[in-house]
């Protein structure tokens, strides 16, 4: 799976449950739908160029309708910008529609933007590709040209009807009255909440993507979190989809909040949730939880905070968790039978962690990049590179290593201790696969074969080593796709002292010469 189709869906995810970047599949983090892209209304769009447009040659277009049937296939497209946002990296997405029909075209650089604006009829080349359902039009080139195509309506959607949506991802869509039945956004990370229509049972997704601007993020949060019991949510924006259909927040404007009449007498939970929902602790450290309940003037009387293991963390009657020692301990905040769980995991007062620092973008090849990681460049080298594949290593909610199924030459990614440290054990926390995966998994001089059954969801543990350094490597070839390894964090207990194993390659110094960059 590409990291670009990731961010993709998680835009539009929001509502996916995944869009990316608009969608992107994830157990991991979010559903998927998509990359998700970031829009930050408090940055001035490029002006659209004084330019005039640009005339329609010859080139075969191929009506949107058509053009998403055709995966794999380079095409042609025309049709009106209905929206512009932000992404990660600073990039940008847009979406065009035609008739009933519409496309995304995820990572637009800024001068594409200044080429057209919302309501141009835009012409745009590129390959069509799916992401778990969203049709988007990779690696795009676009401009305006000098047609007349009718505006886009906003498709209004009045029942929930998955069958009745197909061949809608992308489109733009108006819905007016929902209900929020339970959920909870989180601002660090993809986040759907379960809506409905008023008398309707099926329930479905609003989903938040984790990588649209702070901004949007923060006050959706407070929007949509702090939502009384008689409040509804009006929807203005594009259809995502992972797996099923769901309504994805572009920004912040595009959910309105509809107070209600102040209930009378005491409100129940009907659900309980934590933001964030998880926490990772080292030695005794201490985390206030925060409990959102559904709906947001819901009365909490007779609350109680538990922990499913008080030997490794213990809860407060206010939810202050505390660690105690290493392990997994679930915490739950109960009201009535209503239930909410917060996972914690502690680990040693002297284990570094190295996890992705959700930057939504990729390691630069042969380059430190200790600092993108929180650490300081003389303490760690933390360095990728990119072999065969067509990126290098991807940061999301997960550190992702993409592979070259032709010819097995994938991402490879290290790390290095200082002299006079040692690396004494590394815990690899795997998270998922993707079209198969094995790795070559160094550390020192010994080299371990990890196949896919390792890999996919289970932790690779190696104790009482003595070496200056570790390396993963995507390796896999063969099969019908390029693999891609996730890993969701990685554990390591750094002493002073004298590696008795060594891995090759380690630089002379930790922050590569101008030379090396």
């Amino acid at each position: 799976m590409k990291k670009r189709n990731l961010l993709l869906l998680p835009l539009f995810m929001l509502v996916l449950a995944g869009c990316t970047k608009p969608p992107v599949a994830s157990s991991e983090e979010p559903p998927v739908t998509s990359t998700e892209p970031i829009t930050d209304d408090s940055e001035e769009l490029p002006s659209v160029s004084e330019e005039p447009p640009t005339s329609v040659d010859e080139t075969v277009i191929t009506p949107i309708k058509d053009a998403r049937l055709k995966e794999g296939t380079a095409v042609t497209v025309q049709g009106v910008a209905t929206a512009v946002y932000g992404m990660a990296g600073g990039k940008f997405g847009a979406i065009l529609q035609q008739d009933d029909h519409a496309i995304t075209l995820p990572f637009l650089l800024e001068a594409d933007l200044a080429l057209f604006a919302i309501g141009d009829v835009v012409q745009a080349s590129g390959t069509i590709q799916t992401f778990n359902g969203l049709i988007q039009l990779d690696t795009p080139t676009v401009k305006k040209v000098d047609v007349t195509m009718a505006a886009p309506v906003a498709h209004v959607l009045t029942t929930w009807d998955q069958a009745a949506m197909e061949g809608m991802d992308a489109r733009w869509v108006k819905v007016e009255g929902l209900q929020k039945v339970g959920g909870v956004i989180d601002p660090t990370k993809n986040s759907p909440i379960d809506v409905k229509f008023p008398g309707e049972a099926t329930t479905f997704q609003l989903y938040m993507s984790g990588y649209i601007a702070t901004a949007d993020k923060e006050a959706l949060t407070t929007k949509i979190n702090e939502m009384g019991s008689t409040d509804t949510i009006n929807f203005e924006g594009p259809l995502g989809r992972y797996n099923n259909f769901q309504l994805n927040p572009v920004n912040e404007a595009t959910v309105t909040i509809v107070k209600g009449e102040p209930p009378v007498g005491p409100v129940a939970p009907t659900a309980l949730a934590f933001s964030p929902a998880s926490k990772l602790l080292k030695g005794a450290e201490t985390f206030q939880t925060t409990l959102v309940p559904t709906p947001g003037d819901a009365t909490l009387d007779g609350l109680v905070y538990a922990s499913s293991d008080e030997a490794v963390a213990t809860v407060s009657a206010t939810g202050l968790i505390t660690a105690v020692a290493p392990g997994l301990a679930d915490i739950t905040a109960t009201v009535g039978t209503v239930v909410g769980t917060f996972k914690v995991e502690v680990i040693p007062a002297n284990a570094t962690v190295i996890a992705s620092p959700a930057t939504s973008t990729n390691m630069t090849p042969s380059v430190n990049e200790a600092e993108k990681f929180g650490f300081v460049p003389a303490d760690i080298y933390i360095a990728a590179e990119k072999g065969s594949a067509s990126t290098v290593v991807g940061l999301y909610a997960d550190l992702r290593l993409y592979g070259n199924r032709a010819d097995g030459n994938g991402n490879l990614f290290s790390v290095y201790v200082p002299t006079g440290k040692m690396i004494t054990s590394i815990s690899i926390d795997f998270g998922a696969t993707t079209n198969g995966g094995t790795a070559e998994f160094k550390h020192g001089d010994q080299t371990v074969a990890l196949t896919n059954e390792q890999v996919l969801n289970v932790k690779h543990e190696v104790n009482s080593i003595a070496v200056n350094g570790f390396s993963i490597k995507n390796n896999l070839s063969g099969g019908t796709s390029n693999p891609q390894i996730r890993i969701n964090k990685i554990l390591l207990v750094i002493e002073d002292g004298t590696p008795t194993s060594v891995l090759p390659g380690q630089p002379s110094d930790f922050t590569p010469p101008a030379s090396r960059r």
